[in-house]
């Protein structure tokens, strides 16, 4: 036996970057002669220590993982679910109880995919961009009490706009629900767990990523205040926008996140338009937001026979009155004076 050696393999770092090919380069290989292993039991203290400190630095340095490891990374092995998930995931919608017949929400790439690169790399250029103020207003957002569209805050809507609040609410508890059932469905990791570096500006929250809560509500809320005030349209989906793309310059959203709260919300927008009940409560908001005085194309359509109907008895009345003007029109006949005195003569018995 000539010599002993051993190796020092380092862990390997979570993101998988395309170099990463799985495979685990020796860090720190030493050759060590037999006549010289006793000398290593009896080294100085500061030499062993020294070495200590080398290890730990090696073990703690980031874990390049396999694409297998990483494509199979889950929520769920990492954390756990917080309150509000637990919440959404113990309920259910009350309206649309058979949506996983008529939702259909894409699953999200994969961890390991170019995809997921790109979208990393697309956060780390946002982190660059981020101020304390979106830090502030991503913690207020996390609940409807942080939301203002157009000038309405949602907290306020309640004395201002009770019949759009009540429709706001009602979408919402279709909204959550849905949202939280497709997250445990997927059990998407959130982008810190990949790319640690991204160093999220507020602590991930307690459920998985995809897909995004906050844009899904963020967008039913767009499409609802649309539908009550349609002119503003560009305005409502404009800051529909930004509170989702906030959480993704905060570090907790992927993009494929957001596009998924967005497509969720259109979808639910869409299924709640067959709905009686919504359209009622649509109806309440709209007459609440014009004054009773709804503009012509919020009038609801009518039934094609009902307007024949109407227009048949309208004709009739403006005949009737046509007739009625013509015999006030026709000259009245004058008596001859024979005539008259023809009948005083008869009258008279001359």
């Amino acid at each position: 036996m000539d010599s002993c050696c051993f190796s020092i393999y380092p862990p390997q770092p979570l993101c998988p970057y395309p170099q990463n090919t799985g495979k685990l380069n020796s860090f720190l290989k030493i050759t060590v002669p037999p006549q010289t292993l006793p000398q290593m039991v009896i080294l100085p203290v500061r030499h062993l220590l020294h070495g200590l400190l080398t290890l730990l630095l090696v073990v703690c340095m980031p874990r390049d993982l396999t694409a297998e490891q990483v494509a199979s990374m889950r929520f769920t092995e990492h954390a756990s679910y917080d309150e509000e998930a637990k919440r959404a995931l113990a309920t259910g919608p009350a309206i649309l109880s058979n949506w996983r017949e008529i939702i259909r929400i894409a699953p999200p790439p994969a961890d390991a995919s170019s995809k997921v690169r790109e979208e990393l790399a697309e956060l780390h250029e946002m982190k660059n961009q981020r101020s304390p103020e979106t830090a502030n207003l991503v913690r207020s957002e996390q609940t409807l009490a942080g939301f203002t569209f157009g000038q309405n805050a949602y907290p306020e809507l309640a004395a201002k706009a009770p019949s759009m609040k009540r429709l706001l609410d009602l979408a919402i508890n279709e909204t959550n629900p849905i949202a939280f059932a497709l997250k445990k469905q997927f059990d998407r990791v959130r982008p810190s767990t990949l790319d640690p570096t991204l160093n999220p500006c507020i602590e991930n929250p307690g459920h998985p990523s995809y897909p995004s809560a906050r844009a899904a509500r963020a967008y039913i809320f767009a499409y609802l205040f649309s539908d009550v005030d349609p002119d503003q349209t560009g305005m409502y989906f404009q800051q529909a926008s930004e509170i989702a793309i906030r959480c993704e310059e905060a570090g907790i959203h992927f993009g494929s996140d957001t596009e998924a709260g967005r497509e969720l919300a259109r979808q639910i927008h869409r299924a709640l338009q067959a709905v009686p009940t919504y359209q009622q409560h649509l109806e309440a908001a709209r007459m609440e937001f014009y004054d009773g005085q709804l503009p012509a194309e919020f009038q609801p359509a009518r039934d094609p026979y009902e307007i024949l109907a109407e227009q048949r008895k309208q004709k009739s009345r403006e005949a009737a009155t046509e007739a009625h003007a013509a015999d006030e029109r026709k000259p009245t006949r004058n008596a001859s004076p024979g005539f008259l005195k023809n009948l005083f003569n008869r009258i008279t018995g001359d």
